[in-house]
């Protein structure tokens, strides 16, 4: 049986520990398959697919499920992520309308959640932020 791979490439990412750091736990796959998973505390969904805006179902069904797949987008390895220490997920979105009523799950299981809005920036190629030097 496969994995259940994150849709179009939306990564899920392991906020603020190196990957040598990461803690570990064993993942027991719906075809009885043992393989390690990831387990932090902190998980990023996503900073470069739009997880809440258009996968916001995917996400609620691999919470429910208690981990997820991703594919490593070089190399095309699978990796586990395992949600059983997630305290916190950090959302990088630009619609959060979708994900907005899944939040009390979300906190239910365990795990608050922050709230990353990317607005839209003018496509103007000369546009730059105003940062006044001191």
């Amino acid at each position: 049986m496969r994995a259940p791979a994150d849709p179009a490439g939306a990564l899920l990412r392991y906020a603020g520990i190196m990957k040598a750091q990461q803690p570990r736990t064993a993942l027991t796959l719906p075809d009885g398959t043992e393989v390690g998973a990831a387990a932090p505390a902190i998980v990023s969904a996503s900073r470069v697919t739009d997880i809440p805006a258009f996968h916001a179902r995917w996400l609620m069904a691999r919470l429910r499920a208690g981990w997820c797949a991703r594919r490593n987008p070089y190399s095309g390895r699978l990796s586990y992520i395992s949600f059983e220490n997630c305290r916190a997920i950090v959302f990088w979105t630009k619609d959060p309308s979708r994900l907005m009523p899944m939040l009390g799950e979300i906190a239910s299981m365990g795990c608050n959640h922050a709230h990353t809005l990317k607005p839209e920036l003018p496509k103007n190629e000369n546009f730059r932020f105003n940062v006044s030097k001191k």
